[in-house]
């Protein structure tokens, strides 16, 4: 009777331990999936200000000074690009803090913003020539 109650709570045991390791294999498991789900949140979209010509262009438009639009609360990258040699130019979007300043040499930069959750319009300029190069960033929602 001793022994049929040692085999009973060795078997017992057992099935703790297997408990335990299956556990740690699922966890295991599902960390290593975590990068996985990282990787699928879209990169931002590129909005592009080419200054040419006394004025801001968007990639593909022949247009000066376009209306930008962004959807409320989307991430996107801000591309400045200078074409005007030898003039320097700047690209401000003042309500949302966004100053780009080329350093000496540079033709383009770069940086990732959150659009404001509200809707609206909101003007970016260039700040030396502001008279000329000035147009409006539009806010939609989704």
């Amino acid at each position: 009777m001793k022994s049929l109650s040692f085999s009973h709570r060795l078997l017992r045991a057992r099935g703790r331990v297997a408990a335990v390791v299956l556990v740690a294999i699922l966890c295991m498991g599902l960390l290593a999936l975590l990068p996985l789900g990282a990787g699928t949140r879209a990169d931002p979209r590129d909005v592009v200000f080419i200054a040419r010509d006394m004025a801001f262009y968007t990639a593909g438009s022949n247009a000066g000074n376009p209306i930008v639009k962004v959807r409320a609360g989307e991430e996107v990258r801000l591309v400045f690009r200078n074409d005007d040699e030898g003039i320097r130019h700047n690209l401000a979007i003042q309500d949302w803090k966004v100053l780009l300043e080329l350093p000496n040499g540079a033709r383009e930069m770069s940086t990732v913003v959150r659009v404001p959750e509200r809707p609206g319009l909101h003007w970016y300029v260039c700040e030396p020539h502001r008279s000329m190069m000035m147009g409006i960033v539009e806010v939609t929602a989704e």
